[in-house]
């Protein structure tokens, strides 16, 4: 299940750096049109893409802490919360959030 868990927020954290880099590059101006430019002149999809990129790499950090077999990182971070699964809980909210305010945004 973790594997599957880490596969999802893997495939989302990809797309939304690939993305962001793609639209930031292509895009001109202040640097604030530019990161608006990102996600379709909206800011509430550039926050919601922020949680998706937040919750993906502290999941990252965990998987990778325990791929190097480095438990006094791992360990805290798991002590506190099951980082894979509020992981999954952020992405969820903020994929929702993003494709409601898709919704209300004129091609």
């Amino acid at each position: 299940m973790h594997a599957i868990i880490d596969l999802i927020l893997f495939a989302a954290l990809v797309y939304v750096v690939v993305d962001f880099v793609r639209a930031y590059r292509a895009a001109s101006g202040t640097l604030w049109q530019r990161l608006l430019a990102t996600s379709r002149h909206s800011a509430t999809i550039l926050w919601q893409r922020f949680t998706i990129a937040l919750a993906g790499l502290a999941d990252a950090l965990v998987w990778l802490a325990e791929l190097l077999n480095a438990p006094g990182v791992a360990e805290p971070i798991k002590s506190v919360l099951e980082p894979q699964y509020v992981a999954v809980f952020v992405v969820a909210v903020a994929i929702v959030g993003e494709l409601a305010r898709r919704r209300t945004l004129k091609s």
